[in-house]
């Protein structure tokens, strides 16, 4: 069992080039806490520098709120209760949670729900703060619910969630960091030499010591699942490809306030599903998009169409998959190569962003 003596230390550093990036994008430092094993609201969501610290106790309380909307802020409808391990809590038939008292169990405790529908969540320290690190998304009935906060923490770079946000959609590049017998941690979002893009590592960049690269992952809300994106385990993959090349001039480039279609042509033996997947996991984080499969793939080639994805998204697309730099001309963009199929090319239609 975690004990509320112990504070727990996370160090996020980021190197020169990343932080620029990230921070004239937009991005904030997000951070969330596993209870149950899993992650849904954001506990803080910060602005950032160099080198950045949060620290935090074992410390929780409960509320209820009713219902759960995704990218909707918590906002308590009840009282919020401090609770400890090995003790439950009744929710009385006013809707008024009582004193705690204890129970058994070691590493979770629980509410008796004697009011009716409500969803109950947990709240927990954040530099001596209170504040919402998980809500059930499910609202619990009448009965007993059980709460298990886990010594876990995940982070991302993000531009649309706030702290206390609720959320189901997948993160992109998400770092999960497991405290399991240690009570402090390092880990860096530097930028990868072979690729050109940022990743987590485990370490500081700046120590002389050799970092522990760790892939990033894809974390799913609503299956709890962290995926690894197509080919993490081959960085070199993306690296080492044929070239495709579009026909425009630099004259003819659209404007970042453009809404672009892009339609992935793939040979009639493509894997379309495939190439959803790994074009996918390149979105701008924060960014979302249309990705459709026609249902006419048996009529031509194999298509993959992207929408809702304006036209400077598309240029991060390429820098983050080509690891270029050159947005005067859209050379080598999306330059890819798969096993399950061969490279495809790309044609563009433009229309203006309402």
């Amino acid at each position: 069992m975690a004990s509320t003596n112990t504070t727990y230390t996370l160090h996020v550093d980021l190197d020169n080039t990343q932080l620029n990036i990230l921070q004239n994008s937009g991005f904030s430092l997000c951070i969330a806490k596993k209870v149950n094993n899993m992650y849904n609201v954001v506990w803080n969501s910060t602005s950032f520098i160099e080198k950045n610290t949060f620290q935090w106790t074992e410390d929780y309380a409960l509320f209820g709120q009713v219902g759960f909307t995704s990218s909707a802020l918590i906002s308590a409808a009840t009282n919020i209760l401090p609770i400890e391990f090995r003790q439950t809590a009744d929710f009385d038939s006013n809707g008024i949670f009582q004193d705690p008292q204890d129970s058994s169990g070691d590493s979770s405790f629980s509410v008796d729900n004697n009011y009716g529908p409500i969803n109950f969540g947990v709240q927990a320290k954040l530099g001596g703060i209170f504040a919402p690190v998980y809500l059930d998304a499910t609202p619990e009935v009448l009965g007993q619910e059980s709460f298990t906060p886990v010594v876990s923490v995940m982070v991302w770079f993000d531009r649309t969630l706030s702290t206390s946000t609720m959320f189901t959609s997948s993160l992109s590049r998400a770092f999960e960091i497991d405290y399991t017998g240690i009570i402090s941690q390092t880990v860096s979002y530097v930028t990868d030499a072979n690729l050109n893009y940022g990743i987590w590592v485990f370490g500081d960049p700046t120590s002389g010591q050799e970092l522990q690269y760790t892939p990033h992952k894809i974390y799913h809300p609503l299956t709890n699942i962290f995926k690894d994106p197509p080919f993490a385990n081959d960085r070199n993959v993306i690296r080492s490809l044929l070239n495709q090349y579009l026909s425009f001039s630099a004259g003819e480039l659209p404007q970042p306030s453009f809404l672009v279609q892009a339609t992935v042509i793939l040979p009639p033996s493509g894997d379309a599903k495939g190439a959803v997947a790994f074009l996918k996991a390149f979105l701008p984080m924060g960014v979302e998009a249309d990705f459709k499969i026609p249902d006419d793939q048996a009529a031509g080639p194999n298509k993959v169409i992207i929408a809702r994805l304006a036209w400077n998204k598309l240029v991060e697309m390429k820098t983050l998959i080509a690891g270029g730099n050159d947005v005067g001309k859209l050379e080598q963009l999306f330059k890819y190569t798969l096993n399950v199929y061969d490279p495809g090319y790309l044609s563009l239609k433009n229309f203006p962003l309402n």
